[in-house]
């Protein structure tokens, strides 16, 4: 399934005002938001980026366990851990070394990948037992 940035420009703005009654919006408001958040993700959500993600995580996948990440006690899912891992992936391009070894895969990648798996444990309150070490 594929979602233009019009659609997620709608989800968000739908979210946004999910509280807002009719008369409380600002006339063109919606317009305006839905051009923004379009200028703002085409460039930061495309094709390339969202398949990015897919491979490493399908690559994780089959290397350790699906969704694993998702897991409390999920391996090398520690603050610490995913904290490790994002610098370690940025160190590296930003030493000059485009593509990870052990995958194959750029470290952008794994970096946008690792982040991604932070936030979502973050927003939905999953924590490592290890956390707390």
């Amino acid at each position: 399934m594929t979602i233009t940035s019009r659609e997620l420009a709608r989800f968000l703005l739908d979210a946004k005002f999910a509280s807002t009654t009719e008369n409380g919006r600002e006339d063109g408001l919606e317009d305006k938001y839905i051009q923004l958040a379009e200028d703002l993700l085409d460039p930061l959500f495309c094709p390339e980026f969202i398949t990015g993600i897919m491979e490493v995580v399908r690559m994780g996948a089959s290397k350790y366990e699906p969704n694993g990440w998702l897991y409390p006690a999920g391996i090398g899912t520690s603050a610490k851990e995913q904290h490790a891992s994002c610098s370690r992936h940025l160190a590296a391009a930003y030493a000059g070394d485009p593509v990870d070894a052990d995958s194959g895969l750029l470290h952008y990648q794994h970096l946008a990948t690792r982040a991604a798996m932070a936030y979502t444990r973050a927003v939905h309150n999953i924590h490592n037992p290890r956390d707390g070490e």
